[in-house]
C-alpha cells in the first residue's frame, strides 16, 4: 500500500540523539594506537529521526552481469540469474506500490556486450507488468567485460546529468566473477566511476574479484557489498534501496576541534572525515580521541535532502561517566580487520613478485609473512576470548554489538588464510565500519576452503606447510549471528529488505525507534 508522507519543513531536530562523550581514562596505546599522547577515547553518537521518504527525484541505473556463470545453480537449486531476476522484479513492485517515490529506472545487462533491458522510465501501475516481462527475458551467456559495463554506465549517467541536473542519480552494479574480457586493472577502471553520485558495487557469490570491487568503490559516495548467500540477495538490494529513498543528509563532513576521528578505511586518526550520507533512523557511532576532551567539539556540515540549504551542527563534549568499553572493543575489532586486510594485500604483492621470477624462492619476505600470519591468528584468538570473557562478566552475552564484533573476528579468523579471504575480510570491515544492516555471515563449507588453506604463496612450488611449525592456534569455537541479531537494523530498513527479498521471516523491532547503543 502507498503511504502519504509529509516532507520535512526545516532542518530542526534532524537527530533524536547527537552527543559527544569521553571516558575518564587514558587510552592504552598498545591496544589503540592514537597520534597524540595522554588521549582519552570518546564516541560521537548520531541517531537520526524517523523521516519520510526523500522528496528527491531518483534516477536508478542498474548494470547486471549476465555472463555465462550466472547460470550456475545455488544451494536451493535455482540459478544465480533466477535470484537476481526475482530481486529486480520485487524492486519494480516496490516502486509500483509506492508511487510517492519519484523514480526513474534504467536496467542494462552486460557480458561481452551491453544489452538494454529497460529504457529509462518511471515505474507506474500501468507499465510495471511490461517491465517485469522484459526482466524475465534476461539470459546468461558469454564472458565478463567490466570495463565495457563501467564505460556504458558513465555514458548513461552523463546523459542524465546533462538533462536532469537536479536528480539524485544512483548506480547499482552487480557481478559474480572475474574480468575475462577487456581491461582488468582496478586503478584504471576506478577512473570510470563518477565520484559525484551514489555508486553501489555488489559482488555476487564466492568467485567475484573483491579486490577490484573494493578499489573502484573507494570513493566517499561509493560502496562495496558482498552477497554471501545468493538466496539473500534481496536483503542487500533492499538495504541499498532503503538508503537511497530514505536519505536524510548528504555530502556530510565531520570536523573535530582539539581531537581526531577514526577513519576505518585507512586505519588512521584524522581531524576531518567525509561520511557520505545519513538516512532515516540510522544510528551512527564514530570514534573520537582527544587529549583535551573538555575543549573538544565536533562540527558537522551537510546538505539537507528535505529542504534547501546547508546544515551546520556543533556538538560539544558532555560530562558523563558512561562506560564506553563496548566501543573500545569495536575500535580494536576494526583495527584487527584492517591488519588482516593489509596482510592479504602484502601477500598478493609478494605473489606478483614471485610469479615474475617464474619460480618460488623461500626468502626473508616469505618468512616474514609466515610469522605475521601466525601472529595475526594468535592475536585474533586472544582478542575474541577477551571479548567473550568481558561479555560474560558484564551480562552482555546477548548484546547485539558485542555479538557482531565476535562474528567479525571469528569469520576473518576462519577465512583470511583461504582463497576467500579478500572477500570476507573486506565485507566484514566495510559493514562494521559503515554500520550496515546486512553483513556476510554464511561461509563456505570446510572442504571448499581446505584446498586452499596453508599453501605456499604461489602454486609453483608444490610444498605444503606444517601447521605446528607455523605455530597456529587451535580452531575457534563460535556461533555466528544471523540477520535478526543485526545491531544496526531499523524498522524502515527491515521493512524494505523484507519486501525486496520477498521473505516474511526477517525479524525487526516493532518499535518506531531503534534500541539505544
Amino acid at each position: 500500500m502507498s503511504q502519504t508522507h509529509t516532507p520535512l519543513q526545516n532542518n530542526d531536530g534532524l537527530f533524536v540523539v547527537k552527543n559527544l562523550r569521553f571516558t575518564n581514562t587514558i587510552i592504552n596505546n598498545e591496544q589503540i594506537n592514537v597520534p597524540i599522547k595522554d588521549a582519552k577515547f570518546g564516541i560521537l553518537n548520531l541517531r537520526a529521526i524517523s523521516a519520510p521518504i526523500s522528496v528527491e527525484i531518483h534516477d536508478l541505473v542498474f548494470m547486471i552481469d549476465c555472463s555465462a556463470s550466472m547460470s550456475d545453480a545455488c544451494s536451493d537449486g535455482r540459478t544465480k540469474m533466477h535470484h537476481i531476476i526475482h530481486t529486480l522484479k520485487n524492486m519494480i513492485l516496490y516502486f509500483k506500490e509506492n508511487p510517492d517515490i519519484k523514480n526513474h529506472i534504467t536496467i542494462n545487462c552486460f557480458d561481452e556486450k551491453i544489452y538494454n533491458i529497460v529504457e529509462r522510465c518511471s515505474v507506474t501501475s500501468q507499465n510495471y507488468k511490461d517491465i517485469i516481462t522484459k526482466i524475465d527475458e534476461i539470459l546468461p551467456r558469454n564472458g565478463t567485460n567490466i570495463e565495457l559495463a563501467l564505460q556504458h554506465i558513465k555514458e548513461t549517467v552523463d546523459e542524465i546529468k546533462m538533462s536532469f541536473p537536479q536528480h539524485n542519480i544512483s548506480t547499482i552494479f552487480m557481478t559474480d566473477g572475474d574480468v575475462t574480457v577487456g581491461n582488468r586493472d582496478a586503478n584504471t577502471l576506478a577512473t570510470l566511476v563518477d565520484p559525484t553520485i551514489t555508486n553501489a558495487f555488489i559482488g555476487f557469490g564466492m568467485h567475484h574479484d573483491a579486490v577490484l570491487l573494493n578499489t573502484i568503490s573507494s570513493g566517499d559516495n561509493s560502496a562495496y557489498y558482498f552477497i554471501d548467500k545468493l538466496e539473500n540477495s534481496g536483503y542487500v538490494y533492499g538495504e541499498i534501496l532503503h538508503d537511497i529513498v530514505y536519505r536524510l543528509l548528504k555530502n556530510i563532513q565531520i570536523n573535530v576541534e582539539n581531537g581526531f576521528i577514526y577513519d576505518f578505511k585507512k586505519n588512521i586518526w584524522t581531524p576531518s572525515l567525509s561520511i557520505g550520507e545519513i538516512v532515516s533512523e540510522a544510528n551512527k557511532i564514530y570514534h573520537i580521541c582527544s587529549n583535551n576532551s573538555d575543549e573538544c567539539q565536533v562540527n558537522i556540515k551537510a546538505t539537507s535532502v528535505h529542504s534547501a540549504g546547508d546544515v551546520c551542527i556543533t556538538i560539544v563534549n558532555e560530562e558523563t561517566d558512561e562506560d564506553l568499553t563496548k566501543y573500545h572493543y569495536r575500535q580494536r575489532t576494526l583495527q584487527h580487520l584492517f591488519i588482516v586486510k593489509d596482510f592479504l594485500k602484502r601477500k598478493r604483492d609478494e605473489n606478483k613478485v614471485v610469479h615474475s621470477l617464474f619460480e618460488y624462492v623461500e626468502n626473508n619476505v616469505d618468512k616474514t609473512l609466515q610469522k605475521d600470519r601466525a601472529e595475526i591468528q594468535q592475536n585474533m584468538t586472544h582478542f575474541i576470548k577477551e571479548m567473550k570473557q568481558f561479555m560474560t562478566e558484564n551480562n552482555l552475552n546477548e548484546d547485539k554489538i558485542m555479538k557482531q564484533l565476535c562474528d567479525d573476528i571469528y569469520i576473518c579468523y576462519q577465512m583470511f588464510d583461504t582463497k576467500f579471504g579478500d572477500i570476507y575480510v573486506s565485507a566484514r570491515l566495510t559493514s562494521q565500519g559503515t554500520q550496515r544492516c546486512y553483513t556476510a555471515c554464511h561461509t563456505p563449507c570446510k572442504e571448499d576452503t581446505d584446498d586452499d588453506r596453508e599453501k605456499p604463496l604461489t602454486p609453483v612450488l608444490k610444498r605444503g606447510r606444517n601447521r605446528s611449525i607455523i605455530g597456529l592456534p587451535p580452531p575457534l569455537m563460535h556461533n555466528v549471528s544471523n540477520i535478526a541479531d543485526a545491531p544496526y537494523l531499523t524498522p524502515s530498513s527491515a521493512k524494505i529488505m523484507r519486501e525486496i527479498s520477498g521473505k516474511c521471516d526477517l525479524w525487526f523491532e516493532s518499535s518506531s525507534e531503534p534500541p539505544m547503543p
